[in-house]
């Protein structure tokens, strides 16, 4: 279980992965643990975040499970919490929709508004593009309005494995 007071949010995270929060004991525990060590994909994954800001980036999960980490690309959870940006969820569908992408053969698949098993509204946006020539990475960010600004929660997967780790996102 995951309780961010200061985003006001809380969320289970699924068996089989492994959370941290970057620069907390759980962080510099993954660097020796044995998952990590014997794949450098997630030792990369845990360098990349050092430096992120903590205010905004919250919380990353990985899947450790054996055999799920297809061609060296992690399925990845994230939540990043925007303090104080109020905007509705329209206003940032609009936003990702016009967002142009650096990314190779960036793709904006869907983007529409759901609700939550308890009937929170959401916006969920979805998204491919090139990792590299053998691999294309797909992407689901959920949107939530809350008192204080905005939680995304951000799932990323090799888009051949997606619908293997979807569910545990979901």
């Amino acid at each position: 279980l995951f309780i961010d007071h200061k985003a006001g949010i809380q969320l289970v995270i699924p068996a089989g992965w492994m959370a941290m929060r970057v620069n907390e004991a759980e962080y510099y525990d993954a660097f020796t643990a044995d998952v990590v060590l014997a794949n450098p994909a997630l030792n990369e994954r845990l360098t990349q975040i050092q430096d992120l800001d903590l205010n905004v980036y919250r919380l990353d999960a990985f899947d450790i499970r054996e055999g799920h980490i297809p061609n060296g690309v992690i399925s990845d959870i994230n939540v990043i919490f925007q303090a104080g940006d109020t905007r509705s969820l329209e206003k940032w569908a609009k936003a990702e929709g016009n967002r142009k992408s650096p990314l190779k053969n960036y793709k904006l698949v869907s983007l529409g508004y759901g609700k939550t098993a308890d009937g929170t509204r959401i916006l969920a946006i979805e998204q491919t593009w090139s990792k590299d020539q053998s691999n294309t990475i797909f992407h689901r960010g959920v949107f939530f309005s809350v008192p204080t600004g905005t939680v995304v929660l951000d799932f990323y997967a090799n888009k051949s494995f997606k619908d293997t780790v979807l569910p545990d996102f979901e």
